[in-house]
């Protein structure tokens, strides 16, 4: 669709005698004024421009689309001409000559040889002597000049001269110089050569008519002195009225703006009242403008002007010329261009329509900022302006903020989309929206404290302030945590506002490298200069907790596997560390004689704890109930050589609180309705006991070790003829078949007796509290499991270095083929800084930490948000007794060779640098809990196995995630998916820590 400019412009020549003496006198009174505008506002000015005869009135735009004006010539009788100057859009003056550089642009250096110098149709000849020493000289055009009467200045020009050595002005010669000017310039409208006068300038006379010669080419005169110059016609006028219409494709209500390097199409009409002879037809282009097409016009020499020959125009015929122009190309500020129209003929010269053109795009990037995240507030510290952002870590999130402008008059409507590139190469991509993607190094991040995907950035708030004009004004602007790109945003007529996304650095960032960020609209590049520029840091150092332990090798397994036909559970394969020897046992194997048992039946060792005759207590026990009052006086470090006394007696062990399912020992302690361990008094009962005999047989007991099997630990001494329950299991995630045995050949089968679905467990419906059945939870079928009654399904390399590693709290050095015992996670924590043998006596009796577990584990609350709540290796103590610590404080998100998780320690480290900003509890069973760095509990909510995990999926590498981590905001979840046969890859969908996770990829 066109858009129509009219601006009618009349202009009428009034007839009058011509006289010499009136063409004087009218110079008297034009001639400060034409001399202010010649010597003061146009000296050196570079551009082609119109000059007219006429005055002309300031247009009047009207409503609409389309605007019209009219220009109208004073009468001949009007008493005060005027002479105005005016520059065209930008001009660019020609700099002053120096001594040392030679000529500025647009300057010629004349000798005292002579020469002659030329512009346009004018030419001045320097006869030899004219100047004794070198000279600058310039020929510039001027704008405007014009007068009323009968005399019209056809074209005018300053004529400037400067001594080349000393740059002072040279205005009087020693020979009088050659003025020429050609008859066939378009200029002269094809006026008659007999009606052409060649006039100077004088700053304190009028004008003063040079002694002119006319020949078939040229108008031509002597002149003595630099300065002003005229060509005026003396013909006789006649009144006629010219009507100018203008019409473009660039739309008026959006100040006629076009883009910068885009066409603009014009079309030119006029329209005469009376007929006119030798009609020129002129129209200026603004400086940085170029012609991709003249519509059959010709160019001035410097290309400023396009001319067309129109001949003889008869009363109201329409002259119409098309030609398309291209704008500059970008600048960083708008800038306004002005066109306008002349036409010479024969009588006279008439200024048309003066037009202006916005060159700007609609929508201009100009600066960037960066804001690196604070980890303690959350607020953003933001940078200078365009200054790049160094040093910055992976995962960390920090902001980029754009100021963007609309210097159009009507609103822009765009989609802010961030893109990124290795600075200096390649093509710019898309920031990936919420999440991110294998070998993408960012993407679009929530941040902590932000509860929505974008929030205001109010006009107070905007940092940068640089606009187009005085009256663009700061606008409602936007920021953006996830989304990119970004809904549509209408960005208001002549405002200026910021746009900023959050952005984190993946692990696929490189080290020390460059990247480069901008914006575009929705994948349509945006001009301008606003790039941001982040660098990444140096790796950072793995720092391993002080203390560091080697951990003692375990003697591998003999034997076949526990279900040959799957192959599932494979023994450790002969290869590997050499086997240590069979660690001794606290009750010194082989040396050991049982006081319990072996004696004659006329033998009275017995009466060291039965009372055959007399004996009135259980069992006919000297000691009565608790069956511990009796095991306790000699197991207490002074008749045996374990002080079990002292553990029950031990101040650090808190009491047992079965409201929250928090125990600390086995309540050997309390008097129960325990008869005989060969009675089976557990099965289906809730009200269980845990008296000594109920675990140990005192007649049958040894001094041996445990074994390590591909079928579990078996029994150790102390063990010995005790009663348990054998399990025959069935599909992964079915309860076993349970057996009731008096004598147990593995250590797990005593457990099972109470901790499993034999029995019946205590009933929680918080998930942290529940009792589950372990021997559904170890059922070797299962995805994964610790592997107590085989070894595990995860036998990668990186699962073996883990194992094999160092960490504060080492104790064993398992592998991929090893099984583990019940006690190596709930034994005997005063043990666990002396780096007992995996087989030693580990008994369960009490601890100080919950679930009788040999070592701290932080598995039911929260870390805060606060800076003492950073990585601690004591929060994850049983976890590092086998494995090593390398993997969880290393940050990097380098991929490693002992774990087949690299973000381990960005989950245990930086989430409080970044949270997503979950909710405030720190209850691991409160949904969207958790607001500080996580804890392994997290993610391996159910550490004997995945079965009963609290999403229902069953995953490999004992994945469970805890009741805090939710659904993604797209209902995704939670779940992690395992990518079979990559140990290194995976994906998660979930919502932990306020952070969705939408098919998450590592």
């Amino acid at each position: 669709m066109r858009s129509a400019d009219r601006r009618p412009w009349r202009t009428r020549n009034v007839a009058a005698a011509l006289t010499v003496a009136l063409l004087l006198a009218w110079a008297v009174a034009a001639g400060a004024a034409a001399a202010l505008g010649g010597d003061a506002g146009l000296r050196g000015a570079s551009v082609l421009a119109a000059v007219t005869s006429t005055s002309t009135a300031t247009p009047t735009p009207t409503a609409g689309p389309s605007s019209t004006a009219t220009a109208t010539p004073s009468p001949s009788n009007t008493p005060t001409p005027t002479a105005t100057a005016t520059p065209a859009s930008d001009p660019t003056p020609a700099p002053a000559p120096t001594a040392t550089t030679g000529p500025p642009p647009g300057w010629t250096r004349v000798g005292p040889a002579g020469a002659e110098v030329t512009a346009g149709p004018v030419s001045v000849r320097f006869p030899p002597g004219a100047v004794g020493q070198p000279v600058d000289v310039a020929i510039a055009p001027l704008l405007d000049l014009s007068g009323p009467g009968s005399a019209r200045a056809l074209i005018a020009f300053r004529l400037d001269v400067t001594d080349a050595a000393g740059g002072s002005a040279v205005t009087t010669f020693s020979r009088p110089l050659g003025i020429s000017v050609k008859l066939a310039a378009p200029e002269l409208g094809g006026a008659r050569p007999e009606k052409l006068v060649l006039a100077r300038l004088r700053q304190d006379a009028p004008w003063s008519a040079l002694p002119s010669r006319v020949d078939a080419a040229s108008l031509t005169a002597e002149a003595a002195e630099s300065g002003t110059f005229a060509v005026l016609s003396h013909a006789p006028a006649r009144p006629v009225d010219v009507t100018f219409d203008r019409e473009t494709d660039a739309p008026a209500e959006g100040r006629h703006r076009v883009e910068p390097g885009g066409p603009l199409r014009v079309t030119v009409s006029m329209k005469p009242t009376g007929d006119i002879y030798a009609a020129v037809l002129f129209e200026s282009i603004p400086p940085g403008w170029t012609v991709q097409d003249s519509g059959g016009a010709t160019r001035s020499a410097d290309s400023s002007q396009l001319i067309w020959q129109l001949g003889d125009v008869d009363a109201g015929a329409a002259i119409t010329r098309d030609y398309t122009v291209i704008a500059p190309p970008f600048a960083a500020v708008a800038r306004t261009a002005r066109f306008q129209t002349r036409l010479v003929h024969e009588a006279g010269a008439v200024e048309g329509p003066a037009w202006s053109a916005l060159v700007a795009p609609k929508v201009i990037v100009a600066h960037v900022t960066i804001g690196r995240i604070d980890r303690e507030t959350g607020r953003a510290d933001y940078g200078s302006e365009d200054s790049p952002l160094s040093g910055e870590p992976r995962f960390e999130v920090f902001r980029l903020r754009f100021q963007v402008r609309n210097a159009d008059s009507t609103a822009a409507q765009w989609a802010p989309r961030l893109e990124y590139r290795p600075a200096g190469s390649g093509a710019f991509e898309p920031v990936p929206d919420r999440d991110p993607k294998l070998g993408v190094p960012f993407y679009a991040a929530r941040e902590r404290r932000v509860d929505s995907d974008d929030e205001l950035i109010a006009p107070a708030d905007v940092r940068m302030h640089e606009r187009d004009d005085a009256e663009e004004r700061p606008a409602d602007g936007q920021r953006f945590t996830g989304p990119n790109p970004a809904p549509k945003l209408a960005l208001p007529p002549r405002s200026y506002t910021e746009v900023e996304f959050s952005v984190r650095a993946t692990a696929d960032a490189a080290w020390l490298a460059s990247y480069e960020f901008l914006l575009s609209d929705n994948g349509r590049p945006l001009p301008g200069a606003a790039t941001a520029t982040v660098a990444l840091g140096p790796e950072p150092p793995v720092t391993l907790s002080p203390g560091q332990r080697e951990g003692t090798w375990v003697a591998p397994g003999r034997g076949t596997a526990a279900d040959p036909a799957s192959g599932r559970h494979p023994l450790l394969a002969a290869a590997g560390p050499p086997a240590p020897p069979a660690p001794p046992s606290l009750l010194a194997a082989g040396a050991f004689t049982s006081p319990h048992g072996g004696y004659g039946a006329a033998a009275d060792t017995c009466a060291l704890c039965h009372r055959t005759h007399t004996g009135d207590n259980k069992n006919l026990l000297t000691y009565g109930e608790p069956q511990s009052n009796l095991c306790l006086s000699c197991h207490d470090g002074t008749g045996a050589s374990s002080n079990v006394a002292g553990q029950y007696s031990d101040a650090n062990v808190p009491a047992n609180d079965s409201a929250t399912s928090s125990f600390y020992s086995h309540a050997a302690t309390t008097a129960t309705s325990h008869t005989s361990a060969l009675v089976n008094e557990f099965g289906g009962v809730l009200n269980r006991h845990s008296e000594c005999g109920d675990c140990h047989n005192p007649h049958r007991a040894s001094g041996a070790a445990p074994a390590m099997t591909s079928s579990g630990w078996t029994a150790s001494g102390p063990l010995t003829g005790i009663s348990g329950v054998t399990v025959t299991n069935g599909g992964a995630g079915t309860a076993p078949s349970y057996t009731w045995t008096t004598g147990i050949s593995y250590e797990y089968q005593l457990c099972l007796k109470c901790h499993s679905g034999f029995t019946q467990l205590l009933s929680y419906t918080k998930q942290s509290y529940m009792k589950l059945d372990k021997g559904t939870e170890l059922n070797p079928s299962n995805a994964s499991y610790h592997p107590i009654e085989a070894p595990g399904t995860n036998t990668t390399t990186r699962m073996a270095n883990s194992l094999a590693g160092t960490s504060p709290y080492k104790l064993w050095n398992f592998t991929t083929g090893s099984t583990v015992r019940c006690v190596s996670c709930h034994g005997d924590y005063r043990l666990a800084g002396s780096a007992p043998a995996a087989g030693a006596q580990l008994a369960p009796h009490t601890s100080q930490y919950r679930g009788l577990l040999m070592n701290n584990y932080r598995g039911r609350d929260l870390k805060p948000v606060a800076a003492t709540n950073s990585y601690t290796a004591s929060d994850f103590a049983l976890c590092f007794q086998c494995h090593a610590e390398a993997p969880f404080v290393d940050t990097s998100g380098n991929q490693r060779t002992d774990t087949n998780f690299r973000f381990h320690g960005f989950h245990l480290s930086k989430i409080y640098d970044n949270p997503g900003g979950g909710g405030a509890s720190t209850d691991i069973d409160t949904a969207d809990a958790g607001q500080g760095n996580a804890i392994c509990a997290e993610c391996h909510y159910r550490i004997h196995s995945t079965t009963y995990g609290v999403s229902g999926v069953g995953n490999a590498r004992l994945v469970n995630f805890a009741p805090n981590v939710q659904p993604n905001s797209m209902g995704q979840g939670p779940t992690w998916t395992y990518t079979a046969g990559n140990p290194d890859t995976g994906r998660c969908s979930l919502r932990c820590h306020g952070q969705n996770h939408g098919n998450y990829g590592y």
